[in-house]
């Protein structure tokens, strides 16, 4: 090799130390991105054209619903909001009204001056998560809607994977948003862009529009039981599919107790707040809802209507954003070989007592090549800090040659760092291996650092849908298992004489139907048993277990005879034959001649009855009684059972004989008593009749 002179190589050394710091930052933020605030005009132009279905058409009037407009929010001042033609203002929209129209062109439009805000909610303290004690109207944001189908399985497993063990809302909002902006790819396919998919076929298809990625993003966070919503309206965008200026753009907000609706906007990878170039035109539940609604009267008349042109004319911006956060930044080592690797470590300290949310970006630098993403998202809370950590790798130069390497990071909240290291033929080889193994020793403190204790809280209620059941018959019993910590609970079992499995997200519920078939009868302890991962809860409820009723008549005792018009007992013994009682008794003693009943409301066990007879009515010799008993169960379904009973009457003497006769005349006669009563009644009348007329005719 040819020898170069020391002059010659002092020469080319300083000409390298020049030329060889090749840093290349990246592009300066546009003022909309870094601004503290941002003056505008905004102009809304809705454009209707009139079609005459026949010569005879009439149109009567037409009014515009229009929801889409400049509001006045926390972040968003609207000034000299002028509306052409003069509007009313509804219930969250403006009202435009067109009497007796005879242009075939139809205009409105709304021009505001606004004035927005670099948007940062400062939320002072942890908000703890899983989120309770919400406001009926504050809940109804949790609910799915048909775009948001926060109920998919799929979004449920997805969401509670993200947020299991974490008891901090900012955190498991940050999470969820970084994991939709990193897995869910921009794509302006004419399927996405033409129409709004619902949050399941984002997640499924893994691509979208930025309505479609705050779609799926409010979708995950109504899952875990977070209010969450959809804002629409312009933002400024450099995106260089677009033409550069203010386009239509939306975004999620989600709900904070305690500090209200804080903004999440996947696609600019702002997480807790907006830049100044957000203008907030609506906010929804779902990204289904229109903007505009038409109502018109007349004949023979349709109305076909253009989208609504918006135009954003900036007036001017306030200064930069205030810095959050203060940079600083090492490496693993300060001079390295060629070709080694090495690691950037950037620490982002938190100036003051607010949830900070960044986005690190890799600030190049030529003869390095980075080893893994650009961009990385952290989250620092108050008063704390965190470090970030870039592998990186210096190629193969020439090694008669020192290089200097300047790299470094930048903020989304207008900050940025920069260090130097240098590498050299003979300085420390760092292998990937070591590289890899430091970076991921680092970001394992910053997760033990950050991680919350997981917490189980599983709440299980079981309710039959009787408090008894009969032998053999199916008893239903519902069970409600509900999450309520912060873990995805998998594998669960809940089990009576059969098992379930399922897997319960957070914040969600599982409905089951258990059966209970009762093969004796009796009081039951039933135990629902839930299981999961060698843990066990136990739901206990007791249930009464019935028999059908049965009793019997037995031991029926009657004198062997009985004299006329003497008392006598006929006693018996009703036996009860089931476990359960038999319900609301009827005795009953009924003859040709007796016919009698005794109301007793429950037999809890054997017992002896004794009824006091008269020898009145008998007949000489045998004479035949049935004794009956009916009776009722639990459900009021009715049973019975009977039994012949003879009383033998001896001894009748002269008198008593007559005695009886005349009574069985009697009773014979009273089956036809009200009949020979009308007779005799229609009998008299006539003759009474007859005789007043006699009586005149004299």
């Amino acid at each position: 090799m040819k020898e170069v002179s020391l002059a010659h190589r002092l020469a080319l050394l300083s000409l390298l130390l020049l030329l060889v710091t090749l840093f290349t930052s990246i592009t300066t933020a546009q003022p909309y991105y870094t601004a503290s605030g941002m003056n505008a005009t905004i102009v809304m132009t809705g454009t209707l054209k009139v079609i005459a279905k026949s010569a005879d058409s009439l149109l009567q009037s037409v009014r515009v619903n229009l929801s889409s407009f400049p509001r006045q929010t926390e972040r968003q001042q609207v000034r000299d909001m002028v509306t052409r033609p003069g509007s009313v203002t509804g219930k969250d929209h403006l009202i435009f009204e067109f009497s007796d129209p005879d242009q075939d062109r139809l205009t409105f439009s709304v021009s505001a001056d606004i004035s927005t805000d670099h948007h940062f909610p400062r939320i002072s303290r942890k908000v703890a998560f899983p989120v309770r004690n919400l406001s009926e109207e504050i809940k109804s944001y949790t609910l799915p809607t048909p775009n948001v189908d926060a109920a998919d399985p799929d979004i449920m497993i997805r969401a509670s994977e993200l947020a299991t063990g974490k008891d901090d809302l900012y955190d498991v909002a940050f999470t969820v948003a970084t994991w939709v902006e990193e897995n869910i790819k921009y794509s302006l396919s004419t399927l996405t862009a033409d129409a709004s998919q619902k949050a399941s076929w984002v997640l499924e298809n893994r691509k979208g529009v930025c309505d479609e990625l705050s779609t799926l993003f409010i979708a995950m966070m109504r899952s875990l039981g977070v209010p969450a919503r959809y804002v629409s309206g312009l933002a400024y965008t450099d995106y260089e599919v677009f033409d550069e200026g203010f386009s239509p753009h939306g975004w999620a907000e989600v709900y904070f107790p305690g500090f209200g609706w804080v903004p999440f906007d996947i696609s600019y990878q702002e997480y807790g707040f907006v830049d100044a170039s957000h203008i907030e035109l609506k906010h929804d539940k779902d990204t289904k809802a229109g903007s505009t609604r038409y109502h018109w009267k007349g004949r023979d008349i349709d109305l076909q209507a253009s989208p609504l042109d918006e135009q954003v004319n900036v007036t001017g911006f306030d200064g930069p954003s205030e810095k959050k956060v203060a940079l600083s930044m090492a490496f693993l080592r300060e001079e390295v070989d060629l070709g080694s690797y090495n690691v950037m470590e950037v620490k982002a300290k938190n100036l003051g007592s607010s949830y900070v949310p960044l986005r690190l970006t890799y600030q190049r630098s030529k003869g390095v090549t980075l080893i893994g993403p650009q961009t990385q998202h952290v989250l620092v809370r108050p008063s704390e800090a965190v470090t970030a950590y870039y592998l990186f790798q210096v190629q193969s130069l020439d090694d008669q040659f020192i290089y200097t390497f300047t790299v470094g990071a930048a903020t989304n909240t207008n900050n940025s760092v920069q260090g130097i290291f240098r590498a050299r033929k003979g300085r420390s080889f760092i292998s990937k291996k070591d590289a890899l193994a430091y970076a991921e020793q680092g970001r394992e403190r910053e997760r033990s650092r950050a991680k919350a204790s997981p917490e189980e809280e599983t709440v299980l209620t079981c309710v039959p849908e009787t408090s008894f059941v009969y032998l053999n018959e199916t008893l239903r019993i519902g069970c409600t298992v509900k999450n309520r910590g912060n873990v995805l609970l998998r594998n669960m079992t809940l089990c009576l004489d059969r098992c379930t499995h399922f897997t319960l997200p957070i914040a969600q519920e599982q409905k089951s139907n258990l059966t209970y078939i009762p093969d004796t009868p009796g009081r039951k302890e039933l135990f629902v048993r839930l299981g999961q991962e060698g843990k066990e809860m136990l739901e206990q409820m007791t249930v009464e277990v019935y028999d059908e009723p049965a009793l019997s008549i037995e031991k029926v005792k009657i004198p062997k005879t009985v004299q006329y018009k003497q008392p006598y007992d006929i006693d018996f013994l009703l036996k009860k034959g089931s476990s359960s009682d038999p319900k609301n008794l009827t005795i009953r003693l009924r003859s040709d001649s007796y016919d009698r009943t005794w109301q007793v409301d429950a037999l809890h066990g054997d017992k002896q009855f004794a009824l006091n007879m008269v020898a009145k009515g008998l007949e000489p010799g045998n004479n035949t009684f049935n004794l009956s008993v009916g009776f009722s169960d639990e459900r009021g379904r009715d049973y019975g059972t009977h039994r012949e009973i003879t009383v033998r009457m001896d001894k009748v003497n002269l008198m008593d004989s007559v005695e009886i006769r005349a009574s069985r005349m009697l009773r014979s006669m009273g089956n036809y008593l009200p009949a020979m009563l009308l007779v005799a009644l229609a009998f008299f009348l006539v003759t009474l009749f007859i005789v007043l007329r006699a009586g005149r005719r004299r």
